[in-house]
């Protein structure tokens, strides 16, 4: 009795697991197969040959212990388990193998330990564009008082300033139409101030307690003035006066890579042909000097600090010219100048 009831039993089992598992796992089961069978691993693809005898069988067996302990494994999970042990290990042998012995390049005999500096080479600093020019907000002055302001108000006014500077508009005008983009709508109030900058520049009487030690703390009155003086003194400080056979005075900008110190000289002559503008520029690094003229340009640049000169032949009195300085492989745009040849 109690065998029939076996044979019930496993017929019972197998029909069930005809059901439940793969096809080709059903017909592995049905010829006598072992359900628990060991996976190949294809180990050709693991850049070095690893001894495979010497991974211990009981790592591979940790996980089954484990597993044991909780729950008995599923028919057909043993393999996967076993399949994704051994790769593990497999890893973990070839990372210690590679550590051991690192992997070198093909010409190479030996490990070698490459330097990553090279003291003997000299590398230009790199600095961001909208810090070339601007280092020179700290030297804006209004006699023997410091302009404060912020780098980018700075920033703004300079570009402004250097479209202006060809134009043939008057000073305060040149002042207003910088100053009209930082205060939208106040053109008028601008204009009366900048009469009172000018007035004051001449009467040497602006009320010191005007001019705040912040930007950022000053009223929008004062902010108001004390960017339109400095606008007043950017425009001045790109601007070249010459007189004939008078060298001017050396003029400097402060840069993120040290000062630019210029000199414009204007040799006049009875012979028209023999006349001539010469610019001298006293570069903190590698850089690039151009003087755009009647139809003229002339240039020179290096590739190291030291001097530049450029000479613009047969210029015309009255006439004001640009002068553009620029950094060696900066990708910032130069720095604008006019020089202008003035009749004694």
């Amino acid at each position: 009795m109690n065998n029939e009831t076996n044979k019930d039993a496993e017929a019972f089992e197998r029909c069930l697991l005809n059901w439940l598992l793969p096809e080709e796992v059903s017909e592995s089961t049905e010829r006598g197969e072992e359900e628990n069978f060991d996976p190949s691993i294809d180990t050709n693809n693991l850049g070095m040959e690893l001894d495979l005898d010497s991974i211990d069988p009981l790592e591979l067996e940790d996980d089954d212990f484990l597993r044991a302990n909780n729950e008995q494994l599923a028919v057909g999970e043993r393999p996967m388990l076993v399949e994704n042990r051994v790769q593990t290990l497999l890893k973990e042998r070839l990372k210690t193998q590679i550590e051991q012995k690192l992997p070198m390049f093909p010409w190479e005999e030996e490990i070698q330990d490459y330097q990553t500096d090279y003291p003997d080479l000299e590398f230009t600093p790199w600095v961001p564009p909208t810090h070339t020019w601007t280092a020179h907000k700290q030297n804006l002055r209004w006699g023997r008082l410091s302009i404060p302001t912020t780098e980018n108000v700075f920033a703004q006014l300079l570009d402004s300033c250097q479209n202006l500077l060809l134009s043939q508009m008057q000073d305060g005008a040149k002042m207003v139409m910088a100053v009209d983009g930082l205060f939208p709508g106040q053109s008028k109030l601008l204009n009366d101030m900048s009469n009172q900058v000018l007035l004051g520049a001449r009467r040497d009487n602006l009320d010191p307690s005007l001019i705040p030690s912040n930007y950022e703390d000053a009223n929008s009155y004062q902010q108001m003035l004390l960017s339109l003086l400095a606008a007043k003194d950017i425009i001045n400080s790109l601007t070249i006066a010459c007189r004939p056979n008078e060298p001017t005075a050396p003029r400097h900008w402060e840069t993120a890579l040290g000062t630019i110190t210029l000199q414009a000289e204007y040799r006049a002559s009875e012979t028209e042909s023999d006349s001539c503008l010469r610019i001298k520029a006293t570069m903190p690094a590698g850089g690039k000097l151009q003087l755009k003229g009647n139809e003229k340009v002339v240039g020179q640049q290096r590739t190291e600090k030291g001097v530049l000169e450029v000479q613009l032949l047969n210029p015309q009195p009255d006439q004001t010219y640009e002068l553009n300085v620029g950094f060696h492989d900066c990708f910032v745009k130069p720095l604008r100048f006019a020089v202008r040849i003035e009749q004694n």
